[in-house]
């Protein structure tokens, strides 16, 4: 089965983007079609000079300390919005903006350092800047983190830990740890094997179209049909 382990990619990840982006003035949400971390956006459509304006823009207000243009240079070059895609200039920016306490940032860039792009990869990073933006309710920087510890990577594998943050990322509508404290009941992963929780969590994340639940809810049917 496929599984989602580290990364982010959800439509909150493409929210933000587009409302950042909007905020400095990249964005307007009425104009043309492209697409943001897999997702369907709405963008301005930029002669070449105007874009360079706005990147020249977003860099002075950067060299100001402006966390919201160091946060959309980032986007910025990890999209390819108005500039080039390179992923290590994104993280340069995400980590500028990371150290000024943006969580956006610091969730971005915690999944830069668990893929390795851009950087070098590193499970230790990742949970670092992971725990950083957890700590500030991010829900997709929980989820980051339990996987971690779920996995024993980067820290000290811990499964109440886990699920204690998959249960706060999923109250703020991460499907992924819905689908991963699916997982945690039906294996016992600290907690008791529970196949009613299981199928519970499974519902509600395949309810919000998690493609990961609906496939594990449609196996558990088809093992239920056979064994009648």
């Amino acid at each position: 089965m496929r599984e989602k382990k580290y990364g982010i990619g959800n439509r909150l990840t493409a929210f933000l983007a587009i409302a950042l982006f909007a905020f400095v003035g990249v964005v307007n949400a009425q104009d043309a079609d492209v697409e943001i971390n897999g997702e369907a956006s709405h963008v301005e459509v930029l002669q070449p000079d105007e874009a360079a304006g706005r990147i020249a823009d977003l860099r002075k207000k950067a060299k100001k300390g402006d966390v919201e243009a160091l946060v959309a240079l980032g986007v910025a070059y990890q999209e390819g919005v108005l500039v080039e895609k390179n992923s290590k200039m994104a993280a340069r920016w995400y980590m500028k903006a990371a150290k000024r306490g943006n969580a956006f940032a610091q969730t971005m860039l915690a999944d830069k350092y668990c893929s390795g792009r851009g950087v070098k990869q590193s499970y230790k990073h990742c949970a670092k800047w992971a725990k950083k933006a957890a700590a500030s309710g991010n829900p997709e920087a929980q989820m980051i983190l339990a996987n971690l510890y779920k996995e024993g990577l980067g820290v000290r594998q811990n499964y109440a830990r886990a699920i204690e943050l998959y249960t706060s990322s999923a109250e703020q509508g991460e499907t992924f740890s819905m689908y991963s404290l699916g997982i945690m009941h039906e294996q016992g992963l600290g907690v008791e094997k529970n196949m009613e929780n299981a199928i519970e969590w499974y519902m509600k994340a395949a309810e919000l179209d998690n493609t990961l639940a609906q496939e594990r809810l449609a196996k558990i049917a088809g093992e239920a049909e056979s064994c009648e």
